[in-house]
């Protein structure tokens, strides 16, 4: 047996350097014409060019001429093709001229005999080629195997955390201090869901901190591996100097690099991928990483670009550059594929996802296609084209796995729509029933509307297999289903994509905070729902800031199912101001001021007075997440507080149950989040849904306090949306 294996490990060896001597006898001849043709791997059938590479292979060692001949002889259909390699030599070898006395290379009529230094030199270049291809295609791998280490690791975390331990157990110094100063931060500052802005256009989206980090490592990976281990050889000199072997190297580096990255971007982009599951990273995560691979795509792209274009006027000026890329179908093809990813990019841009997201995923498909199939065509005759299709395979799965769930799922689904206030109640009751898990979401297919658009709503639960989502009105979908359904409920043929999202383990925490904001409260009441269905002796705090107390109505299904759940206690924030306290002018709060210097500064709850300045009538009505995106203010004035209304007779009315209580202000998060972090009960799960600014506000709550029991574990998760 180990015999055997030095002989496999011996035969490839062999194979590896026939493989080079063949690549310097080809490119040898390369230069020279013979007959009609030049030399290259289409004169097989030419007399003088395969005695020609006949006479070159005997600067081969012997077990490389015979594989050599043997691979010539497989596509050569001359005569010397039909003899032996020894007949063939010693026949071309008499009829032979020595290279280094032809003048003119363009018209040759005799067997040419390649000098040895010329072939040692071609050959040394071959080796050195190989060598980079080689470090090339490793070094694309390790960049991949990166992003694999990464989510290996979460996945691990995610697994031990929800299915090994067994219970909480309080968190040390070390992980605390990595949850407040890796994990849960963003990068600088406290803005992250809220996109950063330069004149009022959002620009960008601050990443977390780990984010940043993972980002910055895979930059500095790529960066190294372009300018790490070239393998040029100064014995290749004769055929082409270190420099020119430089430009050519680092080119080819950079396209094997920037096609094995179509692994893992085309990955990332997909709507069904397994990864959200097991990670627990969010889409916008993985959205996150896929931009910052596309961006290395294209800059490695360029870097390829601009070292042909380097490699090709070292060898023969801009007149060999203009003769070669513009003559070639498979250099067009690549300018069209870089030409391509870089307007990818361009309407990739935040402000552009923003305001058109439509239009931008539209575009964005059209010039993903065109960049697929121009790279296909510019590498169609290299290996690394497998790269290419491994990651369009990828895409193409999570494409097909998605128009079967829908199919199977939906081909004969119904939904039943209802408008409740100003939002939207969807019943979606699939053929076959999925399964679902609290926090989650799917996408819908409106089909009276538009069959190729789909939108995602959070799950609000599943009642008598139907799955229920709240859709507030606004634009668009929203607007078009509550304008049919305002005057009567109506049944209509609605296709349901998913569900998708990672689900959080809030039942496995003594006691859960879950802070919703607007329609932020679809996924927040899916875990209250769940929380009950455990039936733990669990402390769960439902807060919920609305604009308007009929918003109530949205969740009233709901809440009365959540009444039975002595554990649960419901606070809805009406930032509106009760309507019996609001004044045309101006708020005077000269006795809510005495009332809240009334109260100890160290003994003041989440629930007690927050101060507030006088605001005008306009404002009484905006609040902290209801501004309009183009404010660039950092804080708003607060309504109305109305200490005393917690549950009237006007709830009674509505049908509120006796655990829901009202208050007429806006709630400060910090406070909030604060006074629960410094209870006394054991581990402590916040879970956020809302506007942007809102989950921004309770995460960098959560990043202060965090530190601040000894040790108790608290985690903080959210589901932020704009």
């Amino acid at each position: 047996m180990k015999h055997r294996y030095l002989v496999l490990v011996a035969s490839g060896l062999v194979t590896v350097l026939a493989s080079l001597c063949e690549d310097a006898c080809t490119k040898g001849l390369e230069s020279y014409t013979f007959g009609k043709c030049k030399g290259n791997a289409l004169c097989v059938d030419d007399e003088n060019y395969s005695e020609s590479y006949v006479l070159c292979l005997g600067h081969c060692l012997n077990t490389e001429q015979v594989k050599s001949w043997q691979a010539f002889v497989s596509k050569c259909h001359t005569k010397a093709c039909s003899s032996s390699f020894g007949v063939a030599y010693s026949h071309a070898l008499n009829a032979s001229i020595e290279a280094d006395t032809l003048t003119d290379k363009t018209a040759t009529a005799s067997v040419i005999q390649i000098s040895h230094p010329m072939f040692t030199a071609q050959y040394e270049y071959q080796r050195a080629k190989a060598n980079n291809i080689r470090n090339s295609q490793f070094f694309g791998g390790a960049l991949v195997l990166y992003w694999v280490i990464l989510i290996t690791i979460a996945s691990v975390s995610r697994l031990k955390t929800q299915i090994l331990d067994k219970e909480l157990r309080p968190q040390g110094r070390l992980m605390i201090a990595v949850k407040k100063h890796l994990l849960l931060p963003a990068l600088f500052g406290y803005r992250h869901a809220d996109a950063i802005r330069f004149h009022g256009i959002p620009i960008a989206v601050m990443p977390l901190r780990w984010q940043a980090l993972s980002v910055l490592g895979f930059l500095t990976l790529n960066v190294v591996f372009l300018s790490a281990q070239f393998s040029m050889s100064s014995s290749a000199a004769p055929a082409m100097d270190v420099r020119t072997q430089t430009a050519t190297f680092v080119a080819k580096r950079a396209s094997i690099m920037a096609i094995m990255l179509t692994m893992p971007l085309l990955q990332f982009a997909g709507r069904n991928s397994i990864l959200v599951t097991v990670t627990g990273w969010s889409n916008d995560t993985f959205k996150l990483f896929h931009r910052w691979i596309a961006r290395t795509m294209v800059f490695n792209a360029t870097v390829h670009s601009i070292a042909v274009t380097v490699y090709l006027t070292r060898l023969g000026g801009w007149e060999k550059y203009h003769a070669t890329v513009p003559g070639l179908s498979f250099n067009i093809f690549g300018v069209v594929a870089l030409v391509a990813g870089g307007l990818i990019l361009f309407q990739a841009l935040h402000y552009f996802q923003t305001y058109w997201y439509e239009t931008f995923l539209t575009i964005h498909i059209i010039f993903v296609i065109v960049f697929v199939i121009a790279a296909r065509i510019h590498i169609a005759s290299y290996s690394v084209i497998c790269y290419l299709y491994i990651g369009i395979a990828l895409w193409a799965v999570d494409r097909l796995w998605r128009v079967a769930r829908v199919l199977y799922g939906n081909f004969s689904g119904r939904a039943e729509i209802h408008a409740n206030a100003d939002a939207t109640q969807i019943m979606v009751k699939p053929l076959v029933p999925f399964t679902y898990r609290p926090g989650q979401y799917a996408y819908l297919y409106v089909l009276r509307l538009n069959i190729w658009q789909s939108n995602p709503f959070s799950i609000a639960e599943c009642r008598d297999n139907k799955f229920v989502f709240i859709a507030k009105r606004r634009k668009g979908v929203t607007a078009r289903l509550h304008g049919l359904a305002i005057d009567s409920a109506f049944s209509a043929r609605i296709w349901l994509e998913g569900p998708y999202g990672a689900s959080f383990p809030l039942g496995r925490y003594q006691t859960v905070m879950l802070l919703a904001g607007g329609i932020g409260i679809t996924p927040c009441i899916s875990y209250a729902l769940y929380l009950k269905q455990k039936r733990r002796d669990q402390r769960v705090t439902l807060i919920w800031t609305v604009r308007d107390k009929e918003s109530i109505n949205w969740i009233m299904t709901q809440l009365l199912t959540l009444s039975e759940n002595p554990y649960l206690t419901v606070h809805v924030f009406v930032t509106a101001g009760h309507p019996d306290k609001l004044e045309d002018d101006k708020i005077e709060i000269d006795y809510l001021e005495d009332k809240f210097e009334s109260v100890p500064d160290k003994r003041r709850t989440m629930f007690e007075m927050m101060p507030f300045e006088t605001v005008s009538a306009a404002d009484k009505r905006r609040t902290i997440f209801e501004m309009d995106l183009n404010d660039d203010s950092e804080s708003f004035n607060a309504p109305v507080e109305d200490q005393e209304s917690v549950y009237t007779s006007d709830d009674e009315q509505l049908g509120v149950p006796s655990n829901v209580q009202f208050h007429y202000y806006k709630p400060k998060i910090a406070s909030v989040i604060r006074d629960m972090v410094n209870d006394d009960r054991g581990s402590l799960a916040i879970f956020s849904c809302g506007p942007v600014r809102m989950v921004d506000e309770a995460r960098a709550a959560v990043v202060k306090n965090v530190d601040d029991n000894c040790g108790k574990r608290i985690d903080y998760f959210e589901d932020a949306f704009s």
